[in-house]
């Protein structure tokens, strides 16, 4: 690879009718005079072109390989995106679950509570009735017992009088 980095690759603008192939009157080939140095250059450019093969064929694989890599990625990434999707589905379905449940709880509990409210206005009906029932009969009594007192002093007064006669 020293090689590689010696080079210096220029980029040959080339026009539409320009063929592929080497020019065999181009300044180039006319540089050489010596048949052996024509036949080294050669060798090093064929020496140059097989490296510059090489190096493409390298690429080439390296970027399979980057593709089959960054594809494996997207795969895995897919995957774990549409377990992630699964995973908020199934949360969302247990929520929507839990939601439903509790507005059920909700709503007995508010039944209930309506229930237990008219059970203790009854019972506070009911127990303000017996309060004035209990008002008004300690009131009879009350009274009841005055009479009893007054027709025992009545009486008691009758006796003395009657004793003394």
């Amino acid at each position: 690879m020293d090689r590689l980095d010696d080079w210096s690759f220029k980029t040959k603008k080339m026009d539409l009718e320009d063929d592929f192939y080497f020019d065999y009157e181009s300044e180039e080939m006319t540089d050489y005079q010596d048949p052996n140095e024509l036949v080294t250059a050669l060798k090093q450019k064929e020496e140059e072109v097989i490296l510059a093969a090489q190096l493409g064929n390298a690429l080439l694989l390296e970027n399979r390989e980057l593709k089959e890599r960054s594809d494996k990625l997207h795969e895995q990434y897919a995957d774990k995106l549409e377990a992630l999707e699964q995973g908020r589905h199934e949360l969302r379905q247990k929520l929507e679950g839990c939601q439903s449940q509790w507005e059920s709880q909700v709503g007995e509990l508010e039944r209930d509570v309506r229930e237990l409210s008219g059970q203790v206005e009854r019972l506070t009906r009911t127990l303000s009735e017996a309060e004035r029932d209990k008002s008004r009969a300690e009131l009879e009594h009350s009274e009841h017992t005055q009479k009893l007192r007054d027709q025992l002093n009545t009486v008691s007064h009758k006796d003395m009088t009657e004793k003394e006669q």
